[in-house]
């Protein structure tokens, strides 16, 4: 591949020669159709008003029809350099930008005349990808106007039955207005089979956001993707705009383009803006100017120090993608996908975009929000596939797409744009599965609660893997810190800040140290830690709040542990309380296990009632509190799965207050019983329990590492003493892994 380098002309690669012929060949036909357009004004007796390609040139070009014929000539004798000096020697008529760049991508792609002759008599069906709907009539012009071969035919809607090889077929959707008419694409398996009836070379042009038929999918070979727009195609193009700069032979021009991937994602009007300039200097300059600027706070993932779990999948994908693109691995064998949920702001987005500079690719994002904003059910929908396009054609590369649960799922329950709702989740379904078979290209998906999003989303071969995000720990706040405040400020002091800001997500790091640099510069000062430390709004220390939070947090992990009720992953003290992750177990949901339950929820309160003396209200609030969610539990055996003392009976009540006294002196008995049994366990273990919790309030945050040298092996299952008649199968209460906010 050419590199961003000047070169000389016996450097240039064999494209560069098939470029040049092929833009001389679209002089002469401008020039051919200009002078239709005079010669019929002449015999009418009006001006000539022909209508040129942009950009608009004031120099009269000198009639070199016959020297690009010679051009023609030469690069077909396969003398490139003949051919480069011949094109120097003539004027240069400019060619509408947007087709020049189209040229220079087809002919990066097949090399030469001669290649392009010998795929078509090798292939008897070409695949051709990676442009955009409304590059359609640019491509079709290009491959039909200027690269058919000698003696050959390029048919499109002719009677195909007519035509005697050497001929081939250019197929496409029809596109109107830039947009696909949808009729085209039903009649396009019919009109595949009826060319093939012919035995003529078929080439299919299917811009990036078209969904071909279902039964057409398996059964067409690979495509054949254009070339991204590169630094030697923008080179070639800025040397045939401004022929007499010396693009090619001046260093200083190369080295001042923007980066490879840069220069692949700048947009159309950029494109267009910046060759509008009179001179090279002036375009060079607004090509720097326009190209997308790399996130300079995204770290590698090697740089990035955390405990979530997310963190080690995410390198995985990255070592995968590595040995792929090195040719150690078939991409059939990758991992291609990766759900990421959890609180918003905890970074989940900053995670897939770390993951794309790390495997030195690019990264295109998209969003439900931004799709929806589009405008009504046509604009989204078109908004969507423009998304997708962009990251087909920018491959390899990273999509991140955002705010996945806006999707909703077609079993909701809510009538209210049910029909909406439908289209939406079709519409991203066809998109998913065309870009799963599009090599290169890793689709990362982020959402706060992935139960709202359609179960056919969520299944393997969509997103393989599903992973929480959650809050980070001191040691990755402290790295974010140091990232956004640089050097000069004391890593003592930085560290002290990341544990007292345990519970803090990315965002809100980021928001705090902008609005105390913005407090520092209305006071025209330095800024201090402490300014972050009061933006963030953190609270002053309190040794006995603190300890009774720790307290009641260790008390979890203690039972959960001797209990054997899945694995704790992480804890964390916040500024508005405790915070504590746990993988849940995939157990027969008997009744012992649901007792069990009970008994973990109620003991932190457990915890503090036997370590403090009393318990606080910190296990009570809201619906998802400790309190709530053992009341629920021990109300669903008694009303839900006919487990409780009135034997095989539904209710569906779920509310402790439409019981009936009966029923509700069950629950509270149950509720009882079952803090009185963590409170035992704990008691077996309180060593354990006082030196977790003095950790935890020390640390601020114990990872899954830590708290494994605090683990009880498993002991304690001494304590499921309930009878073993009451041990009956029910339906499952929860699947895992999930995080578990604790409310106090």
């Amino acid at each position: 591949m050419l590199q961003c380098l000047p070169f000389s002309v016996k450097d240039h690669p064999d494209w560069i020669g098939y470029a040049h012929a092929l833009i001389a060949r679209q002089r002469d036909i401008l020039q051919e159709e200009e002078a239709e357009i005079r010669t019929l004004a002449a015999e009418r007796k009006q001006p000539a008003q022909p209508e040129l390609d942009w950009p608009p040139d004031s120099r009269e070009p000198r009639d070199s029809t016959e020297r690009d014929k010679e051009v023609v000539a030469d690069h077909a004798q396969g003398d490139a350099t003949a051919t480069v000096a011949a094109i120097k020697r003539r004027s240069r008529r400019p060619l509408s930008l947007a087709r020049l760049l189209m040229l220079l991508r087809l002919a990066s792609v097949f090399g030469s005349a001669d290649a392009f002759e010998k795929h078509l008599r090798a292939h008897p069906v070409t695949v051709l990808r990676g442009f955009a709907t409304g590059d359609v009539s640019d491509v079709v012009r290009i491959i039909g106007d200027l690269m058919v071969p000698e003696q050959w035919e390029c048919l499109s809607r002719a009677d195909f039955q007519s035509y005697a090889p050497p001929a081939f077929v250019l197929l496409h959707p029809e596109v109107r207005h830039d947009k696909i008419e949808p009729a085209s694409l039903v009649t396009y398996a019919e009109r595949i089979a009826e060319v093939m009836d012919t035995g003529l070379p078929l080439m299919l042009l299917i811009p990036d956001d078209v969904i071909l038929p279902e039964e057409l999918r398996p059964i067409l070979p690979e495509p054949i993707t254009l070339a991204l727009l590169s630094p030697a195609i923008l080179l070639l193009a800025l040397d045939t705009c401004y022929p007499d700069a010396g693009v090619l032979t001046d260093r200083s021009l190369a080295d001042r383009l923007p980066a490879d991937q840069a220069i692949a994602r700048l947009t159309p009007l950029a494109l267009r803006l910046a060759f509008a300039a009179q001179g090279i200097e002036e375009a060079i300059t607004r090509l720097a100017q326009a190209a997308p600027k790399a996130e300079a706070s995204v770290p590698h993932l090697d740089r990035i120090a955390d405990d979530n779990p997310a963190l080690p999948a995410a390198r995985r994908i990255v070592a995968d993608l590595r040995d792929w693109q090195a040719g150690e691995v078939a991409w059939s064998e990758l991992t291609r996908s990766l759900l990421l949920y959890g609180p918003p702001g905890t970074g989940k987005t900053w995670l897939a975009q770390a993951m794309a500079a790390s495997a030195g690719i690019g990264h295109v994002s998209g969003s439900f929000a931004e799709w929806q904003a589009a405008g009504h059910l046509g604009h989204m929908l078109d908004a969507m596939r423009k998304t997708f396009a962009r990251a087909f054609a920018a491959a390899p590369a990273i999509l991140t797409i955002d705010e996945i649960d806006a999707v909703g799922s077609r079993s909701d329950s809510d009538d209210h744009a049910r029909n909406y709702r439908v289209q939406v989740v079709n519409a991203f379904l066809e998109q998913m599965d065309a870009i799963s078979r599009k090599e290169g290209l890793i689709v990362i998906g982020t959402c706060n609660n992935p139960q709202r999003i359609d179960p056919a989303i969520l299944r393997a071969g969509r997103f393989d893997l599903h992973i929480e995000v959650g809050r980070p720990g001191p040691d990755a706040l402290a790295q974010i810190l140091r990232g956004k405040l640089g050097d000069g400020f004391d890593p003592g002091g930085i560290a002290d800040l990341a544990r007292a800001a345990s519970g803090c997500t990315p965002a809100q790091i980021d928001a705090a140290v902008r609005m105390a640099r913005s407090l520092c510069r209305a006071e025209r000062r330095n800024l201090r830690l402490d300014d972050i430390r009061i933006a963030l709004a953190l609270p002053p220390q309190h040794d006995g709040l603190d300890w009774r939070i720790a307290l009641h947090e260790a008390g979890h992990a203690v039972v959960c542990s001797a209990l054997k009720l899945g694995e704790i992953t992480r804890i964390t003290l916040t500024p508005q309380g405790g915070e504590i992750a746990r993988k849940l177990p995939h157990h027969q949901t008997l009744l012992a296990d649901m007792e069990d339950e009970i008994a973990y929820t109620l003991a932190g309160r457990a915890a503090e009632r036997l370590v403090l003396g009393d318990a606080s209200a910190g296990a009570g609030g809201g619906e998802e509190s400790d309190l709530a969610i053992a009341t629920r539990i021990a109300i669903m055996i008694e009303t839900h799965f006919g487990l409780g003392s009135q034997g095989p009976i539904w209710s569906g009540t779920q509310e402790i207050g439409r019981l009936d006294a009966a029923t509700q002196k069950l629950v509270r008995a149950r509720l009882r019983d079952s803090e009185v049994r963590a409170a035992t366990i704990l008691r077996q273990h309180q060593a354990q329990l006082i030196a977790m919790a003095q950790e935890l309030q020390q640390k601020r945050h114990l990872s899954s590492d830590d708290l494994r040298r605090h683990d009880l092996g498993g002991r304690g299952t001494e304590f499921a003493h309930m009878p073993q008649e009451r041990r009956a199968a029910a339906p499952p209460l929860v699947e895992g892994p999930v995080a578990e906010p604790d409310s106090d």
